[in-house]
């Protein structure tokens, strides 16, 4: 995922033109596409350790750290940009950043150890 990011950042252009003849379209998709691939790597994060948590019987925590990043900080920011104005670009900020958010989480949970003491 964090090579097919690097294409992401350093090809947009390429990678939108694939989807669309549309000149506009194409800007959007890009600047998204381009956006994107600075989180690929904690995107990754998110359903690597979120997988191995819930594998090892972890569900609560894996939940817990899904739920909070996705309730109150996707719902929540992008209302807030959303109310203020924000364009595409900066809600897709928001959304990208939830998703390296959420696996930083549980990256973090998973390095604790604390899913060595879940009853399975």
């Amino acid at each position: 995922m964090t090579i097919l990011g690097i294409t992401f950042v350093l090809f947009s252009d390429f990678w939108a033109s694939l989807f669309t003849d549309d000149p506009a379209v194409q800007q959007l998709t890009a600047q998204c596409l381009f956006r994107t691939g600075f989180i690929q790597a904690g995107m990754a994060a998110a359903i690597i350790f979120g997988s191995a948590l819930r594998g090892a019987g972890d569900t609560l925590a894996a939940l817990i750290a899904s739920l909070s990043s996705v309730v109150l900080f996707r719902c929540v920011a992008v209302l807030i940009v959303g109310h203020y104005g924000g364009d595409l670009g900066v809600v897709w900020i928001v959304l990208s950043a939830e998703l390296f958010i959420r696996g930083m989480l549980m990256m973090a949970r998973f390095i604790s150890g604390g899913w060595v003491n879940a009853k399975v």
